[in-house]
Protein backbone atom coordinates (compact mmCIF):
# COMPACT_ATOMS: atom_id res chain seq x y z
CA UNK A 1 0.00 0.00 0.00
CA UNK A 2 1.46 3.09 -0.85
CA UNK A 3 1.18 5.86 1.82
CA UNK A 4 -1.38 8.66 2.04
CA UNK A 5 -0.08 12.08 1.25
CA UNK A 6 -0.12 14.23 4.17
CA UNK A 7 -2.43 17.16 3.65
CA UNK A 8 -1.17 20.62 4.18
CA UNK A 9 -3.58 22.80 6.70
CA UNK A 10 -3.64 26.89 6.53
CA UNK A 11 -2.69 26.69 10.08
CA UNK A 12 0.33 24.96 9.52
CA UNK A 13 1.37 27.33 6.89
CA UNK A 14 0.37 30.23 8.74
CA UNK A 15 1.15 30.06 12.58
CA UNK A 16 0.02 32.06 14.76
CA UNK A 17 -2.93 31.99 16.70
CA UNK A 18 -6.02 33.99 18.03
CA UNK A 19 -5.66 37.28 19.34
CA UNK A 20 -5.10 37.53 22.88
CA UNK A 21 -7.82 39.65 25.20
CA UNK A 22 -10.74 41.38 24.07
CA UNK A 23 -11.07 42.39 20.86
CA UNK A 24 -7.96 42.61 18.63
CA UNK A 25 -6.82 45.66 19.64
CA UNK A 26 -5.63 49.16 17.46
CA UNK A 27 -2.31 49.96 16.22
CA UNK A 28 -1.00 53.45 17.58
CA UNK A 29 -0.22 54.28 13.80
CA UNK A 30 -3.49 52.84 12.16
CA UNK A 31 -4.80 54.48 9.49
CA UNK A 32 -7.93 54.86 8.07
CA UNK A 33 -9.72 55.68 4.61
CA UNK A 34 -12.84 57.00 4.25
CA UNK A 35 -14.15 56.95 0.24
CA UNK A 36 -17.84 58.00 -0.39
CA UNK A 37 -19.94 58.50 -3.58
CA UNK A 38 -22.20 61.03 -2.16
CA UNK A 39 -20.86 64.92 -2.07
CA UNK A 40 -20.97 65.27 1.19
CA UNK A 41 -19.70 63.23 4.23
CA UNK A 42 -21.80 61.85 6.53
CA UNK A 43 -21.51 63.34 10.48
CA UNK A 44 -19.27 61.68 13.10
CA UNK A 45 -22.56 61.05 14.84
CA UNK A 46 -23.88 59.53 12.08
CA UNK A 47 -21.77 56.90 11.54
CA UNK A 48 -20.29 56.46 15.33
CA UNK A 49 -22.80 57.15 18.34
CA UNK A 50 -22.83 55.85 22.13
CA UNK A 51 -26.64 54.12 21.43
CA UNK A 52 -26.06 52.86 17.91
CA UNK A 53 -29.16 54.60 16.51
CA UNK A 54 -30.22 54.68 13.09
CA UNK A 55 -27.88 51.77 12.02
CA UNK A 56 -24.70 53.62 13.49
CA UNK A 57 -22.00 51.83 15.05
CA UNK A 58 -21.47 51.45 18.95
CA UNK A 59 -18.63 53.93 20.20
CA UNK A 60 -17.74 57.47 20.88
CA UNK A 61 -15.74 59.57 18.43
CA UNK A 62 -13.98 62.93 18.60
CA UNK A 63 -12.19 64.98 15.62
CA UNK A 64 -8.43 65.66 16.90
CA UNK A 65 -7.97 68.86 15.76
CA UNK A 66 -7.11 71.73 18.63
CA UNK A 67 -9.49 74.15 17.07
CA UNK A 68 -13.15 71.47 16.89
CA UNK A 69 -15.68 73.57 18.32
CA UNK A 70 -17.81 70.80 20.66
CA UNK A 71 -20.53 70.76 18.20
CA UNK A 72 -18.47 69.49 15.10
CA UNK A 73 -19.28 65.90 15.70
CA UNK A 74 -22.51 66.98 13.97
CA UNK A 75 -21.01 68.30 11.00
CA UNK A 76 -19.89 66.74 7.65
CA UNK A 77 -16.81 64.47 8.24
CA UNK A 78 -13.31 66.31 6.70
CA UNK A 79 -10.09 65.62 6.50
CA UNK A 80 -8.34 65.07 9.34
CA UNK A 81 -7.63 62.69 12.54
CA UNK A 82 -10.26 61.11 14.86
CA UNK A 83 -10.42 59.63 18.26
CA UNK A 84 -12.28 56.51 17.92
CA UNK A 85 -13.50 54.22 21.01
CA UNK A 86 -15.84 51.09 22.49
CA UNK A 87 -18.68 51.53 24.53
CA UNK A 88 -16.16 50.34 26.97
CA UNK A 89 -13.78 52.85 26.01
CA UNK A 90 -10.62 50.34 25.78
Amino acid sequence: MEAMARRFRLKDLLPGGRPKGPGFGIRQDFYLSVLACSPRLPALVEVLNPKGEEGAVTGFGVPLRSDAPKDSIREPLIRGRYGLASPDQK
